[in-house]
């Protein structure tokens, strides 16, 4: 009987255990089981960004705080300590309030705790380990502490005092693994472990017999939303520590706190609060929360008065400014000034959206004005009508032509003309194209799953790579999905692969932003290049996204981009998983091809050459039918194939004008947004929306050859016409 009696009573003891009530030995030490310290609160979701809060100007004399109560304390407050939450064999952690993936996950193995190395040192410690590969030492250096460690070794050195382990450190999948209680004895922690959640928690352990106490008094009764909140910090500690850190909380919202009180406030709504405050001393003990009343007023939106055009008479082409006054918070900016114009015939969706100077053709227009404040409100919109005369001070093609102008201006089209009919065609071109490879990547456009999207093999020397797609791979697999071009050597000897370093441009949801910088990027010099040796027979990735981009689902990522090869070669462009490696490539499927434009085409370059006439509008149309793209092999199933557009051919017109002319772009097919290669060597982006938008692009000089590099962006649809009007025509145009 009282054999039974003594084991009852161990029983009873190791299952009263907070800790360790399993019995498992999980932790080496029982004795470092966490404790609550008088400050400390139930945790929260967020953790504050430790920075030091504005202080007053003028402080104000402090008011006596109004204390929480007990049970406030214990169940509303937000919490700050360093803290780790982990469930025994999930990788997935929660670090401070963020959850976290783990390369490896935490191991119970022979009944001791393992946990990886660096979510230890760097998100508990905040420090990062050394390892030494031939020796398999691992250091970590704290203010206080240095532990040295050897993998598989059932002892370390801390402090240079030897130390006997009784779990040695080890690697798994790549990881190294430590055991916890060592950290628990060395490094000042406490954790606790709830055997029916499988969940360990592992805390700074706070040594401090003297916590601070907060106290501040606010500069004024009440703030208005986005005012700099002033306050006089108070706050002290009998031991006469540091005070390193401070939080305010809402107490309506105390799982979220922050350092910075007008960053806490930003998003609350105007009303009577109240604001809690605590203080962290260097021996990084919490003070308690104290509480204060705080009334915010509402932010009010700015007005504009007394809006006006200077001039009473405007002729068309004349300068003028529009003045007004506005009235805001004095201490506040306003950040942004919307303007919009338009003629009264056109529809309000056509009007322009900045601020008008001057009005090239006769009639009423249209202004509306509205601001916005740092805050964020919006005034509202005040509308000014101005009446342009018939008097000719200046026309359009004459302002653009004096240099004045800006590339991309929209040409007046009050009328809504068709530019096709405008700038009459000057006939079909005759194209002289340069020989090359492009691989091209455009199908499917929408990536649905995991796969490879083209596929082919190409002989040695140059080519052009041009990739594009969208991810719209289902939840959860579209998370860290990326694109990969792979090149497997198929030559006798090893290979070398050179790939122009444009890089993928994007993610974005816009096709006409991500164009726009592919062919920036193409039309820049000197791009530097990457090199990759391959073994005969052997394969590798030359390019991969996942590293540098995050491929969002819904946004789109492309690529232009010239390679060298110097033997035969299969390249493979794939959209993969996150953890896809070179030895998954075979288990990839092919995917269907869609509407868009994939294959291997033989021609990279298109040459004309154009002699503009005299005294009338003319124009070229570039892209327009299936006589002008080129044609190619679908690598994939060996069908012919047309690139429709001629994405990824650069064209280069050479231009002879009879008089000086200005040149204009005009989309035919859509929306176009992208760059043409001037002489100059400056990029020039042009925009256009539709057969009633012509663009400037330039003026070249009469009876001079000037050659353009024209590309058709990705995103952007064709045919594209470049229209030309000569100075006979600029007064009259």
């Amino acid at each position: 009987m009282k054999k039974f009696l003594a084991l009852w009573m161990i029983l009873s003891l190791l299952l009263s255990s907070p800790a360790f009530a399993d019995g498992s030995g999980l932790f080496d030490d029982p004795q470092e089981t966490t404790t609550r310290t008088q400050a400390e609160a139930p945790p929260a979701t967020g953790e504050p960004v430790q920075t030091e809060p504005t202080q007053p100007t003028q402080p104000t004399q402090p008011t006596q705080p109004t204390q929480p109560t007990q049970e406030a304390q214990q169940t509303q407050q937000p919490t700050g300590e360093k803290t780790l939450r982990l469930i025994l064999g999930n990788t997935k952690a929660v670090v401070n309030g963020q959850e976290v993936t783990l390369s490896s996950p935490a191991q119970s193995i022979n009944g001791r705790t393992y946990l990886p190395m660096r979510l230890l040192t760097e998100n508990l410690l905040g420090v990062s380990p050394s390892f030494d590969s031939k020796t398999g030492k691992i250091t970590i250096k704290t203010s206080d502490t240095t532990a040295v460690l050897t993998l598989d070794k059932k002892e370390a050195t801390v402090n240079s005092k030897k130390v006997a382990l009784e779990a040695a450190p080890i690697t798994r999948n790549n990881t190294t693994l430590l055991p916890l209680n060592f950290f628990v004895k060395y490094f000042n922690l406490s954790v606790s472990y709830d055997p029916a959640k499988k969940e360990v928690v592992v805390k700074e352990k706070i040594l401090d017999a003297n916590p601070p106490v907060a106290d501040l008094a606010f500069s004024k009764e009440s703030f208005v939303q986005g005012e700099p909140i002033e306050y006089r910090d108070m706050s002290s500690d009998a031991d006469g520590d540091t005070i390193i850190a401070r939080q305010f909380a809402l107490a309506s919202a105390p799982g979220t706190t922050n350092a910075d009180i007008g960053k806490l406030l930003e998003k609350t709504a105007p009303g009577t609060h109240e604001i809690l405050y605590r203080v962290q001393s260097s021996k990084k003990a919490w003070s308690q929360w104290i509480s204060k009343p705080f009334v915010l007023e509402p932010n009010a939106a700015p007005t504009v008065s007394n809006l006006r055009v200077s001039k009473t008479d405007i002729g068309r082409g004349e300068a003028f400014e529009i003045l007004y006054l506005q009235d805001n918070e004095p201490w506040e900016m306003i950040t942004e000034t919307l303007w919009t114009y338009r003629h009264e015939s056109q529809d309000p969706s056509k009007a322009l959206t900045q601020k008008p100077l001057r009005f090239f053709s006769a009639g009423n227009y249209i202004v509306t004005l509205q601001l916005k404040d740092a805050f964020g409100n919006l005034s509202e919109v005040y509308e000014l009508p101005i009446q342009v005369s018939e008097r000719i001070v200046q026309t359009q093609l004459s302002f653009l032509a004096s240099g004045a102008g800006f590339v991309n201006t929209q040409l007046e089209n009050y009328g809504n003309a068709n530019y096709l009919d405008v700038f009459s065609t000057l006939g079909d071109l005759t194209f002289e194209d340069t020989p090359g490879l492009l691989i091209m990547s455009d199908s499917p456009e929408n990536v649905f799953e995991y796969g490879i999207l083209y596929r082919d093999t190409i002989p040695a020397g140059r080519g052009r790579l041009l990739t594009y797609h969208v991810n719209k791979i289902a939840a959860p697999k579209n998370t860290g999905a990326g694109v990969i071009v792979i090149v497997e050597n198929l030559d006798q000897t090893p290979l070398t692969f050179r790939l122009e370093k444009t890089g993928m441009k994007g993610p974005s949801p816009d096709p006409h932003e991500v164009g726009g910088k592919v062919l920036d990027t193409h039309f820049a010099a000197n791009s530097p290049w990457s090199s990759t040796t391959i073994e005969v027979g052997k394969s590798a990735i030359v390019y991969d996204s996942r590293s540098s981009l995050n491929w969002k689902p819904n946004n789109l990522i492309s690529m232009l981009s010239e390679f060298e090869s110097s033997g035969q070669a299969k390249i493979t462009i794939a959209a993969v998983g996150p953890n896809t490696k070179l030895e998954h490539l075979s288990m990839l499927p092919a995917l269907a091809r869609d509407q868009h434009p994939r294959g291997t085409f033989h021609v990279i370059t298109k040459s004309a050459s154009v002699n503009v006439p005299g005294r009338v509008a003319s124009g070229i149309l570039l892209g327009k039918d299936q006589a002008e793209w080129v044609s190619g092999t679908d690598g994939i199933t060996g069908e012919v194939t047309y690139n429709k557009g001629n994405y990824g051919v650069e064209y280069k017109i050479t231009v002879t004008p009879a008089e000086d002319t200005l040149m204009f772009v005009n989309c035919r097919g859509g929306a176009f947004r992208g760059f043409v290669g001037w002489p100059d060597g400056i990029n020039r982006t042009v925009s256009s929306y539709g057969p009633h938008d012509a663009r400037y692009l330039g003026k070249i000089p009469g009876g001079q050859s000037t050659t353009i590099r024209y590309m058709l962006a990705n995103g952007s649809a064709s045919p594209v016409k470049i229209g030309f009007v000569p100075q006979s025509m600029w007064n009259t145009f």
